[in-house]
């Protein structure tokens, strides 16, 4: 099949919260399903797999009946965080797991049996099982998990702040850029207004403001080398205590750019074994 006639990415299904919650596997169900309906083949999920890209879908699956896993995703969207760690993924399938039970819903066992369990919470439909005339097909947008499933609390408040992530995703990306093109070698405060970075990043005012409430509470993804975010609006000197929701668009505003949590914990550890500013020194 010629390769411009596939769909290859999916965005409202990266955006639809499930992609953060099922097994690694069902985005490949879901792209089949999606180009199943895209060609109106028809045929068992096996038959769909060997027709569409066997060799795609093996590599990225492990097969129909390989054993389901919550690791990394083949491909994700920009502005979210790859290289989630063991304890994140572990997290993710026990919230999984047990939403599914609670539920009432199979927990999946193998890459066949989550398309099941996808046909059941209503992401994937089939049609005249069993029969050449088999269907499976996939609606455009999807029920969020927690109109399906009982949800943790964690979860919820997670995924709300990955979804608020990836809606500003392009805002806060034009915002470092801009950042990094002006950063001074000794990090000296930013002095400047939401309506400059609107203007300087083509972006809206209130995009810009909801952006900065995310960075402020380090609430963004993105490069972890990106400097932590706090404003002042009285002067270089601060103090940097704002609320990016208070600010007037032309107020004048000075950004203090502080050392994310992970590079400040290594320089700790620097100054711990070698010496309180041994780390600067060095640098």
């Amino acid at each position: 099949m010629a390769e411009y006639d596939m769909v290859w990415h999916d965005d409202e299904w990266f955006d639809s919260g499930w992609f953060r919650l099922l097994p690694t596997q069902g985005d490949q169900l879901r792209m089949i399903a999606l180009n199943a309906g895209r060609r109106d083949l028809t045929g068992s999920l096996d038959y769909l797999v060997l027709t569409l890209d066997q060799g795609t879908f093996d590599r990225r699956t492990g097969g129909m009946d390989a054993e389901v896993t919550w690791g990394e995703p083949y491909e994700a969207r920009p502005g979210h965080i790859v290289g989630a760690t063991a304890k994140e993924r572990a997290w993710r399938r026990d919230v999984c797991i047990a939403a599914l039970e609670t539920s009432g819903y199979p927990v999946p066992v193998t890459v066949r049996d989550l398309a099941d369990t996808m046909e059941m919470l209503g992401l994937l439909t089939v049609t005249n099982r069993g029969k050449p005339s088999e269907k499976w097909r996939t609606e455009k947008f999807l029920p969020h998990p927690d109109e399906v499933l009982t949800l943790s609390d964690d979860w919820l408040q997670d995924d709300a702040k990955t979804r608020w992530a990836l809606a500003l995703a392009d805002v806060t990306s034009a915002f470092w850029e801009l950042q990094d093109r002006r950063r001074s070698a000794a990090h000296q405060p930013w002095r400047t207004s939401i309506s400059k970075i609107a203007k300087s990043t083509e972006h809206d005012p209130e995009s810009v403001r909801q952006m900065l409430g995310l960075v402020c509470r380090g609430d963004y993804y993105g490069d972890v080398e990106h400097w932590g975010v706090e404003i002042s609006t009285v002067g270089h000197e601060g103090p940097f205590d704002a609320d990016p929701e208070r600010i007037l668009r032309s107020k004048t505003i000075y950004f203090r750019f502080i050392t994310p949590p992970g590079l400040q914990a290594a320089l700790d550890d620097i100054d711990r074994i070698f010496g309180p500013g041994r780390s600067k020194k060095e640098n």
